[in-house]
C-alpha cells in the first residue's frame, strides 16, 4: 500500500526538478522581435557624415540611404529637365503655336495633337532596341545621349518654322520624333532604377516618389514660363527654352 505514495513522491520530485531547470523570467521568443539589418549605401554613409541634416529631408534621405546620393540626384535632375520642364514646355505651348501662330482650326489642332502624342506610345521600341544592340558597350547611356542630341534641334526647328498654316503638318512630324526622344530617356531611366529597386527594394517607394516630385516641379516651372509667353504673343520662345533643357 505504500507504493502509490512512493510513486507520487517520486513524480513530485521529478516535477520539481523540471520546474527548477526552466527559466520563467526569460522573455518569450517572437518573430516580431527579429529585426533585419538595414542596408545603408557606402556613399550615403560618407555623404551624411558631413551633411547629416539632409537625412531628414522627406523621401530624399531614405532614397539616398539605400542607393547613394549620385544616382538619386542625377536621375531626379534628368527627369526634371527632360520629362518635366522640356516636355511640358512643348506640350503647353502647342495650342498657342498651332492655333495662333499657324492659324489652324480646332479640328486640325486636335488631330495634330494626337499625332504628336503618339511619340510617347512607341517608347517600348526603344527598350527593345537597347536590349538587343549595345551602343559602344552600353545598353542605355549612349542611347539617352543620342536622344537628347537629336531631340533638342527638333524643338529648335519647331520654334523656327514659318508662321503659316502649311507649317502645321511639318510641326506635328517634328514633335512626334521629339516626343519619342524624350520617351527614350524616360523608359531607359525607368529600366535603370528598376534594377536598383530590385537589388534594394526597401527604399524603392521613396525613390519613385522623389522622381515624380521633380517631374511635377518641372511641369510647374514650364507652366510659369509658357503662360506669360503665350499672353505676350511669343509662344515659340518656349520651344527654344525646351531645347536648352533637353540638352
Amino acid at each position: 500500500m505504500s507504493r502509490p505514495g512512493a510513486n507520487s513522491d517520486g513524480g513530485g520530485a521529478r516535477h520539481d526538478a523540471f520546474s527548477s531547470n526552466s527559466d520563467d523570467t526569460a522573455p518569450p521568443l517572437s518573430n516580431e522581435m527579429t529585426v533585419e539589418p538595414r542596408f545603408v549605401h557606402p556613399e550615403a554613409k560618407e555623404f551624411f557624415s558631413n551633411k547629416g541634416f539632409l537625412r531628414y529631408i522627406p523621401l530624399f534621405g531614405e532614397a539616398v540611404e539605400g542607393y547613394g546620393p549620385r544616382p538619386v540626384i542625377s536621375i531626379a535632375m534628368s527627369y526634371f529637365m527632360c520629362k518635366g520642364v522640356s516636355h511640358y514646355l512643348i506640350r503647353l505651348s502647342l495650342f498657342a503655336m498651332l492655333t495662333r501662330r499657324y492659324g489652324l482650326d480646332g479640328t486640325t489642332y486636335q488631330r495634330l495633337e494626337t499625332v504628336v502624342a503618339l511619340g510617347w506610345s512607341i517608347k517600348p521600341l526603344a527598350a527593345i532596341a537597347s536590349d538587343m544592340f549595345a551602343f559602344f558597350g552600353y545598353s542605355k547611356r549612349w542611347y539617352m545621349f543620342a536622344a537628347c542630341i537629336i531631340g533638342a534641334p527638333l524643338s529648335l526647328t519647331y520654334g523656327l518654322m514659318p508662321a503659316v498654316a502649311s507649317s502645321g503638318q511639318i510641326v506635328a512630324a517634328l514633335l512626334f520624333f521629339n516626343c519619342f526622344t524624350k520617351a527614350v530617356v524616360d523608359i531607359l531611366l525607368e529600366g535603370h532604377y528598376s534594377r536598383m529597386l530590385r537589388r534594394v527594394p526597401g527604399p524603392g517607394p521613396a525613390l519613385v516618389s522623389w522622381i515624380w516630385c521633380f517631374i511635377m516641379a518641372g511641369s510647374l516651372v514650364a507652366t510659369v514660363i509658357v503662360g506669360p509667353l503665350g499672353d505676350a504673343g511669343y509662344p515659340q520662345v518656349a520651344a527654344f527654352i525646351a531645347a536648352g533643357f533637353q540638352l
